[in-house]
């Protein structure tokens, strides 16, 4: 990763939107394995998967891309149906 994708990969880590998300310790009292789950992780693993798909380093949904836009322009990619969720999800790439 570049100095500049670091720097602003730090910033949006500080600006995050507050979403509903659980860390739970998901394991025995020999073996501790801390987790976190909820719709956010769910859609960013499902994001993470269609990078691969579509050729992008990142996408964006459209709730991070309208809390980053005055940052960068990210561009509109399409909607796409994400497995698990009933509607398609609005995708948006970075280009850093």
């Amino acid at each position: 990763m570049s100095g500049r994708n670091r720097s602003c990969a730090a910033e949006l880590r500080h600006r995050r939107p507050r979403r509903r998300r659980h860390v739970r310790n998901i394991g025995s009292r020999t073996r501790l394995d801390f987790t976190v789950i909820g719709p956010t992780v769910n859609i960013a693993s499902r994001l993470e998967t269609l990078t691969k798909q579509l050729g992008r380093a990142v996408l964006l949904s459209r709730a991070f891309a309208d809390f980053v836009e005055s940052d960068f322009d990210p561009e509109r990619v399409d909607e796409y149906p994400v497995r698990r969720f009933n509607d398609p999800i609005e995708l948006f790439a970075y280009h850093g």
